[in-house]
Order: structure tokens, then C-alpha cells, then sequence
């Protein structure tokens, strides 16, 4: 196997582990929004029993969405913000990528240049 051949799988197995493949992650994001508010809701509900036993739970029920639904309002702006995080992280991975990309191209350049010199030296 010539210098070259090991030079260019060695690039190839590069370009492998520096490809960014890794699901997106708003599903996951959205699903822990649902279950912040949800959590928010549970407890509010049973802080509500435990103060006001004697509130019907239809009304404790609305009273801990209401809340609920408030608190999250108040405290949204941290999940967006891991959310736009995650966007700016992924799209500076897949720039990273393309001039990953971009040098792997060159260097291919650069070694079938080279391989051509040493032919042509042969």
C-alpha cells in the first residue's frame, strides 16, 4: 500500500468521526417543556389541597392550571433559550463539518497532485 493510499484512508476515517450525527433535539426539548408543566401543575395542585383541603378539586384543578400555566409564562424565556442554544450549537457543528469537508477536498487535491509527482518521478 503506498504512503498515499494510508494517507487517504486516514482522511476518510477523519471525515467519519467529525461528521455531526446526532438526531435534532427540539422533540426533547419540547417533551421536557411538557414535563416542567405538567410538574408545576402536580405540585401546585397538592400545595393547594394540603392549604385548602376544603376547596372541591374541580376548583383546586383550575386553579393550579391557572397558576401553572403563569409560572411557565414567567420562566419560558430559560427553555427558549436552551432552544436557540441548541440551534446556534448545531449550526456551528455543520459549519465546522463543511470546512472539515472543504480541507478533506483539498487535501485529496493536494495528494493526487503529490501521487502525479512521484509517478512521474518513477
Amino acid at each position: 500500500m503506498l504512503l498515499c493510499d494510508v494517507f487517504l484512508h486516514k482522511l476518510k476515517n477523519m471525515a467519519r468521526r467529525n461528521s455531526f450525527d446526532f438526531a435534532h433535539t427540539c422533540p426533547k426539548i419540547d417533551k421536557a417543556i411538557d414535563s416542567c408543566k405538567d410538574t408545576l401543575e402536580s405540585y401546585l395542585s397538592g400545595y393547594i389541597e394540603d392549604l385548602c383541603p376544603y376547596i372541591p378539586s374541580t376548583e383546586v384543578e383550575r386553579i393550579s392550571k391557572d397558576w401553572s400555566k403563569q409560572m411557565y409564562d414567567a420562566i419560558s424565556d430559560c427553555f427558549e433559550s436552551v432552544r436557540q442554544t441548541n440551534e446556534e450549537m448545531r449550526d456551528e457543528a455543520n459549519r465546522q463539518i463543511a470546512d472539515f469537508e472543504d480541507e478533506i477536498s483539498n487535501l485529496k487535491d493536494e495528494v493526487k497532485y503529490l501521487e502525479s509527482q512521484l509517478y512521474a518521478l518513477s
